[in-house]
């Protein structure tokens, strides 16, 4: 079993994880729960007493102090930009999520590998609640300012093939109108 690294109350992560790493510029000395997380899990799962037994014990089992710096986490891979044609926003907040914007982001992935875009073409970035969540999924390719709303897997097929690969916006969409 491997080891585990936790603050020293009891917040227990598996060593080799970017969690010590990240904890670096946060650390305070406090310890992060002040008693252990209470766990539930659902009636099939509470069925498996071996499942319980080693939720539990990850949960209050002996742990070391979290330690760790964000050495890592400074990469020069991960300080400058990239070059790209289009950046691409797909919002995964909640009721976009709900209204199919996994499908969206599986299928805007698999358009793009099957032309033969990469991140140079279009950088694809999942955001958070891009608002008005009544129009999602949202999709918005950049620097056109074109918004796609209500897109669904054959949409978003037709914005890499037509938009993205060819430069033409779907249906002569046209860029947001400014207030």
């Amino acid at each position: 079993m491997p080891t585990r690294s936790c603050s020293s109350r009891r917040t227990c992560h598996p060593t080799g994880t970017w969690t010590p790493g990240s904890a670096g510029p946060t650390r305070t000395g406090r310890p992060v729960y002040a008693r252990p997380p209470r766990v539930s899990v659902t009636g099939p799962l509470a069925d498996q007493p071996a499942l319980v037994t080693a939720i539990t014990q990850a949960v209050t089992g002996p742990c070391h102090p979290l330690v760790g710096s964000p050495g890592p986490f400074r990469s020069p891979a991960w300080s400058r930009l990239t070059p790209h044609r289009h950046h691409v926003l797909v919002c995964r907040g909640p009721r976009c999520t709900a209204y199919g914007a996994n499908q969206v982001a599986d299928r805007l992935t698999r358009e793009l590998v099957r032309h033969g875009l990469g991140d140079d073409d279009a950088l694809v970035t999942p955001t958070g609640c891009l608002f008005p969540c009544d129009l999602g999924p949202l999709v918005v390719v950049h620097p056109d300012d074109i918004w796609y709303e209500q897109v669904d897997p054959e949409l978003a097929g037709r914005i890499v093939d037509e938009h993205l690969r060819r430069g033409q916006p779907v249906d002569g969409q046209r860029p947001r109108s400014r207030p």
